[in-house]
């Protein structure tokens, strides 16, 4: 008979007791720094939500030895970003934008300023199954890997439409072109 895993606490590993820690039912399958300070973090599951925690300061003290833990709080509540396992959690260089990837074949971004990750933009790749994602230190472009390609993506609905015109001889693309920005403006025009 095999023994329960335990906690770092020797506290018996339960679906509930994670649950109750984590704010996640199912095993976390990501994790990423979003502060150069290491006090915020971000964590997706197998549900592919994703959770934003929060570092509490220990008091200053001459008695505080030097790295003592300090507990993990959770930031507002957990998003389901996504349909299936979270597989890669990053952020720009900055820490000002987070992305996350899922085997759906979707992937999200979101400010990390927010308690929450609210998605800014999503960018979906039907049947694809993302297996990692890689912002750029500017933000302005996420490269993601999976199961058939490597992609590069813009971040933004305004990057996207430039992106898209830029590759087009057509000053007015058309709906199949525009499919291809799922959140861009109803009817948005290029330059010329």
């Amino acid at each position: 008979m095999s023994q329960p895993r335990l906690s770092e606490r020797g506290e018996p590993k339960t679906r509930a007791s994670v649950a109750a820690r984590t704010g996640h039912t199912l095993g976390i399958t990501a994790v990423a720094f979003l502060s150069a300070g290491a006090d915020r973090l971000a964590t997706g599951d197998q549900q592919g939500h994703v959770r934003l925690w929060g570092f509490d300061r220990p008091p200053a003290s001459a008695h505080t030895p030097v790295g003592s833990a300090r507990r993990l709080r959770p930031l507002g509540k957990s998003a389901a970003l996504h349909t299936r396992a979270v597989t890669a959690l990053t952020t720009t260089r900055d820490y000002t934008v987070a992305a996350s990837a899922s085997g759906d074949g979707t992937v999200a971004t979101w400010p990390t300023s927010n308690d929450q990750a609210l998605p800014s933009h999503r960018l979906q790749a039907p049947g694809e199954d993302f297996t990692s994602a890689h912002l750029s230190p500017a933000g302005d472009r996420l490269w993601t890997t999976g199961s058939t390609a490597v992609r590069r993506w813009p971040t933004s609905v305004s990057a996207a439409e430039k992106a898209l015109c830029d590759r087009l001889d057509d000053a007015h693309p058309d709906l199949r072109d525009q499919e291809l920005v799922p959140d861009a403006r109803e009817g948005f025009r290029c330059r010329t």
